[in-house]
């Protein structure tokens, strides 16, 4: 099996031993194996997804990586792994699920697992691969030339995913005749859209609209009914 391969798959359970304490450095040093030389009075906490390059930088290294430069690096990886991944890609995973539950749980799921785990997997192999390299590849591919330029597009995406998962739910409620289903699905599309509204502009295109037309359907219920 290559090194890469096996920071890949080892990395998989970085956060099975994630404590207080260490944070994820029991875990890194699993991943690594033997030989590890990861700094024991230090901590060590970055997104999972691309823990990689830390992983791989410490593994590659004959000296090993200092406790500095690995927490700065490791706050590098938060900050763009937590937009590009929790705050992007699992919002557009979660967003078509949600836009795809009327056809049934099952097909809602293999949604979400055929939306999030291919570009996930992709992103952990890169890091791992580019983590190996050493240093300066780290530094060029996260440059503003490199994966953070991804950073924006996820997060307009995941916006407009969310807008649509909102209008998805009025549509849901209208086609089962529901009508406290659709004051819940009013008040699900309220939350969505001031929570990704204060995040990404991008959002009132989507869920603005998607808002607008419930909340006009809903008005024009109530005053017929």
């Amino acid at each position: 099996m290559s090194r890469r391969m096996r920071l890949l798959l080892r990395g998989l359970l970085l956060e099975a031993s994630f404590n207080p304490r260490g944070m994820q450095r029991g875990g890194v040093e699993w991943v690594i194996g033997p030989g590890s030389k990861v700094d024991r009075a230090s901590p060590f906490n970055a997104n999972p997804v691309l823990a990689g390059y830390a992983i791989g930088w410490i593994a590659s290294s004959k000296e090993g990586a200092s406790a500095s430069h690995l927490g700065a690096l490791a706050s590098a990886l938060g900050g763009i792994g937590d937009r590009l991944v929790w705050g992007g890609l699992r919002l557009i995973a979660s967003a078509i699920a949600v836009a795809l539950s009327f056809l049934g749980p099952f097909p809602a799921a293999l949604a979400y697992l055929l939306v999030y785990n291919p570009p996930e997997l992709a992103l952990r192999w890169r890091s791992a691969s580019v983590g190996l390299e050493g240093i300066e590849a780290i530094r060029a591919d996260l440059s503003l030339e490199g994966l953070p330029r991804l950073v924006p597009l996820a997060g307009r995406l995941g916006a407009m995913a969310a807008g649509v998962a909102a209008g998805s739910l009025f549509a849901g409620g209208w086609l089962r005749g529901a009508g406290a289903g659709l004051w819940v699905a009013a008040a699900t599309a309220i939350v969505l859209f001031a929570a990704m509204r204060r995040r990404e502009p991008a959002m009132g295109w989507a869920a603005g609209i998607a808002l607008l037309l419930g909340l006009a359907w809903m008005a024009l219920r109530w005053i017929a009914g």
